[in-house]
C-alpha cells in the first residue's frame, strides 16, 4: 500500500513517468497504470487549464 501511495503520488506531483517506473524496479512504463488515479480535482484543474489558454489565445 505504501509503495502503491508514493507511485501515485511522485505521478502526481510530475514526476516523470519513467523515473518512478525505475524506482519502482519495473520493466516497462505500461506496468505504472495501476498507479495513475485521475481524479476529479485533476480534471477540472485541465480542463480550467485548456479554457484560460483557449482565452487567452482570443485576444
Amino acid at each position: 500500500m505504501i509503495r502503491h501511495s508514493a507511485a501515485t503520488q511522485w505521478i502526481r506531483q510530475g514526476t516523470d513517468r519513467s523515473v518512478v517506473s525505475d524506482l519502482l524496479g519495473h520493466m516497462s512504463e505500461s506496468s505504472m497504470a495501476p498507479y495513475v488515479h485521475v481524479d476529479e480535482g485533476s480534471k477540472r484543474a485541465a480542463v480550467e487549464r485548456a479554457d484560460a489558454r483557449r482565452r487567452e489565445m482570443a485576444r
